[in-house]
C-alpha cells in the first residue's frame, strides 16, 4: 500500500500552495457577511440594529476562532489532516480507495474511506459541497450513499 502516515514538514510546498485546500472556516462568506453589513449601515441607519450583530459575529469568526486545514486534494492522492498527532497527516492515493461516504452526525460530519486492505480512514468535515465537488472529481462512481428510508 502507498497510502501513508507523514509528518507535515515532509510535505513540500509546493504541494501546500498548489493543492485544493478545504480549511475549517469559510473565509469568503465571513467576509461578504461582514462587507454586507457595513453596506447596510452605510445606507440606511436604521438597520444597524441587524447589521452591527453580523459585523461583530463575523468579526469574531475572522479574529478569534481558530482555523486550519482539513483536507487538500492533488491529483494523485488526498491529504487528511485533521488527526489526534496535530504533526502527522495521512495520505491516500486514489487508486487505493475502494469507496467514500460523507456522514452527516451531529457535532461535525465525516469524510471516510474504505481503502482496499480494509482499514478506513475519516476526518472532521464541516460542509459537504467543497468536499463532494473534488471528490467526484477524482473518485468517480465510488461514493456509498445511505439507503434512504421508505415512507409507510
Amino acid at each position: 500500500m502507498k497510502s501513508q502516515y507523514i509528518k507535515i514538514r515532509n510535505i513540500p510546498e509546493t504541494v501546500r500552495k498548489n493543492a485544493y485546500t478545504v480549511r475549517v472556516k469559510p473565509w469568503w462568506l465571513l467576509i461578504i457577511l461582514f462587507v454586507v453589513g457595513i453596506v447596510l449601515v452605510a445606507a440606511r441607519s436604521y438597520t444597524i440594529g441587524i447589521a452591527l450583530p453580523i459585523m461583530i459575529l463575523t468579526l469574531f469568526c475572522l479574529l478569534g476562532m481558530p482555523d486550519r486545514i482539513l483536507v487538500q486534494f492533488m491529483p494523485e492522492y488526498v491529504l487528511l489532516y485533521n488527526r489526534q498527532n496535530r504533526d502527522e497527516c495521512a495520505m491516500i492515493y486514489y487508486d487505493e480507495v475502494v469507496s467514500w461516504q460523507y456522514e452527516y452526525h451531529g457535532s461535525c460530519d465525516l469524510l471516510v474511506f474504505t481503502l482496499t486492505d480494509g482499514t478506513t480512514e475519516s476526518v472532521d468535515m464541516y460542509g459537504r459541497y467543497a468536499v463532494s465537488r473534488y471528490m467526484k472529481l477524482y473518485l468517480p462512481h465510488k461514493e456509498v450513499k445511505k439507503a434512504r428510508r421508505k415512507s409507510r
